[in-house]
């Protein structure tokens, strides 16, 4: 059977993974379940997203982690909210950041991580895989 499994990875910063996803792994479990998976020899992409600004100025350190939990393939996610997740993101001032995703997403590929953007329906992309369950 083939498959692939993604893994949401939305920061680096524990304390700010607390505050803005409460209850979900931890980023640096998150990091673990790609390598485990990796070193399984099973087909696993990062889902990246989505991509706030709180990655400005991390965005080196946060390919570096992806790079190295193993990941050879990321789809990148920008915010896209609802309006109530507007209003609760405006009120923590969270935004999405378009800089730090096309930083993201150059820093991945230099890295040799193919990059593809979430919901967009390319063969390239992960998410996108005709007879992958």
């Amino acid at each position: 059977m083939k498959c692939i499994v993604g893994v949401t990875v939305t920061g680096l910063d524990e304390r700010g993974s607390k505050i803005l996803e409460p209850g979900a792994p931890m980023p640096e479990a998150r990091l673990r379940a790609i390598r485990g998976l990796a070193d399984a020899g099973i087909r696993v992409y990062a889902l990246i997203g989505p991509v706030l600004d709180r990655l400005e100025g991390q965005e080196e350190e946060f390919c570096d982690a992806v790079a190295t939990a193993g990941a050879k393939e990321a789809v990148l996610d920008r915010l896209n909210p609802r309006t109530e997740l507007s209003a609760r993101l405006a009120r923590m001032g969270v935004s999405g950041s378009a800089a730090a995703l096309g930083k993201i997403r150059d820093g991945l590929e230099a890295r040799g991580i193919s990059v593809s953007d979430a919901f967009q329906r390319s063969r390239r992309s992960p998410c996108y895989q005709p007879g992958v369950t």
